[in-house]
């Protein structure tokens, strides 16, 4: 317990508030889908193929999870 509270210290102690914004915005689900979709399009382009497959498989299983939250959400 003292160990947490020491480190929530430390961690409170180093905080900057840009660098904050860029990890709440980078946590927030509608950013990391484009982010996995760009590393798989930027790992396909590094490896000079034509047919993105990385990026294509990743933009159709978010797609696909996306469409599922989204109507078990509203079900729910």
């Amino acid at each position: 317990m003292a160990l947490d509270r020491a480190l929530s210290e430390v961690g409170q102690s180093v905080r900057w508030e840009p660098l904050t914004l860029v990890f709440v915005l980078a946590s927030a689900s509608w950013v990391k889908w484009p982010v996995l979709v760009a590393v798989g399009a930027a790992g396909d382009a590094r490896c000079r193929r034509r047919c993105p497959r990385a990026a294509l498989a990743a933009l159709t299983a978010v797609g696909a999870a996306g469409l599922l939250v989204t109507v078990l959400k509203e079900s729910f």
